[in-house]
């Protein structure tokens, strides 16, 4: 699979389908804890001991959802178990999580708080069912082009498509395709908006960042003193900035005790879906003196390691059962994903790209005066949905500056 590593892989789309909740607020509150909890095992099974890591849980739970329609048998409970979805399976009255997602995604018509695209690339030799490619067209909204894999100029047409719909941040994403790739499922999701009180690039200057091994690196550090949502919990300070958009929020949250352990064992409370819904809602507006690193990171992962350990091993082996996609014998090659973070003085902008590969099988109140935050070690950054709590974006910030 490849994704500017030079990786051969295939790609398809899928339609992940659920009974129809009661109510669209149960939907939305199960998609968010849903996400949440995802994401959190996710981060669990990466690695963040050497790098920077920036994913969307969203994005890639919609890939995986799409994928995990075509399977059947033990195949699709590692998809469930792996995704936490709850409901039956296949009902005539399907409800998708990407529909839910869409109605979130366009709640504000003229300003939507992200945007996500889904688009499907076949092969000529593919043989995918008339069904399936109905469904992806009804209900995710996925047109399906077709394209021979073994010309460049394919690949060049699909990453435009990807930077059209990053805004540019993500332009090179698939380098090369192995000509027997029988389908391309790519899902873009892009957010970008103004914080609704901006830091002044005049009180922006050089300051130390250290890292988890001791090593001081010179990071550009904004600063601003004013008032906003502040907690001080057990384990973890965190600040909540708004943007001009109103369900658009950035948690930031810092570990009283440095390091990767301290860091990790934030993750696995922060991120717990109970947890998580209480941190954001029990902030107290405070007079804070803030420092937040003005930076930008690129993170590109293959998450077949980290999705086999959360027991989704079988859909990438040969004993992987996808029979409602098409009549060939297939299994997922590859997920791979692409992700971009900036932030500086006026806002927050940030993108994803997800590829599901599919190949034929082979083998406390806080103090007064102003508390200060400094984000000046290792922390970890939310953008996220503050009306219905869902997480579109996370990452572990721990490597920043030169030395």
């Amino acid at each position: 699979m490849i994704l500017c590593q030079n990786l051969l892989f295939s790609g398809f789309t899928l339609v992940m389908c659920r009974t129809l909740p009661v109510t669209e607020a149960e939907s939305i509150r199960d998609l968010s804890r849903s996400v949440t909890n995802f994401g959190r095992r996710l981060f669990q099974s990466m690695d963040i001991s050497d790098k920077n890591v920036f994913i969307s849980p969203l994005s890639i739970r919609e890939a995986l959802l799409l994928a995990a329609n075509g399977a059947e048998g033990e195949t699709f409970k590692s998809f469930e178990s792996a995704l936490n979805v709850p409901g039956r399976r296949r009902s005539r009255h399907i409800h998708s999580y990407f529909e839910t997602t869409s109605a979130i995604e366009n709640r504000t018509q003229r300003r939507p708080l992200f945007t996500m695209v889904n688009s499907l690339w076949i092969s000529p030799t593919a043989q995918p069912y008339e069904k399936y490619l109905s469904e992806c067209r009804s209900l995710f909204r996925a047109e399906a082009q077709q394209l021979d894999f073994s010309s460049h100029s394919s690949v060049t047409k699909i990453n435009e498509h990807i930077s059209k719909n990053t805004n540019g941040l993500i332009p090179n994403a698939v380098g090369s395709l192995d000509p027997e790739t029988k389908m391309l499922l790519v899902n873009t999701i892009h957010f970008k908006h103004q914080f609704s009180v901006q830091f002044n690039e005049r009180d922006t200057f050089y300051e130390d960042f250290t890292w988890f091994n001791g090593q001081k690196r010179k990071v550009k550090m904004m600063h601003m003193t004013n008032d906003m949502e502040y907690l001080h919990a057990q384990n973890v300070s965190l600040v909540n900035l708004g943007y001009t958009h109103p369900d658009a929020r950035m948690l930031l949250i810092l570990p009283h005790q440095h390091g990767q352990k301290a860091l990790e064992e934030a993750i696995e409370h922060c991120f717990d879906p109970a947890t998580f819904e209480s941190l954001v809602q029990k902030g107290h507006l405070s007079n804070v003196k803030l420092s937040v690193p003005r930076f930008e990171m690129e993170y590109t992962e293959s998450l077949k390691g980290p999705l086999s350990r959360l027991g989704m091993g079988r859909a990438f082996s040969n004993d992987a059962e996808f029979p409602h996609i098409s009549p060939e014998p297939l299994t997922l090659d590859d997920v791979v994903h692409q992700s971009v973070l900036k932030v500086h003085e006026e806002g927050t902008e940030a993108a994803a790209v997800t590829v599901v590969g599919v190949k034929r099988k082979t083998m406390a109140p806080p103090p007064f005066p102003p508390i200060e935050f400094k984000l000046d070690r290792p922390f970890i950054v939310v953008l996220y949905d503050q009306r219905d709590g869902i997480i579109l974006f996370q990452g572990v910030v721990s490597q920043l500056g030169t030395s």
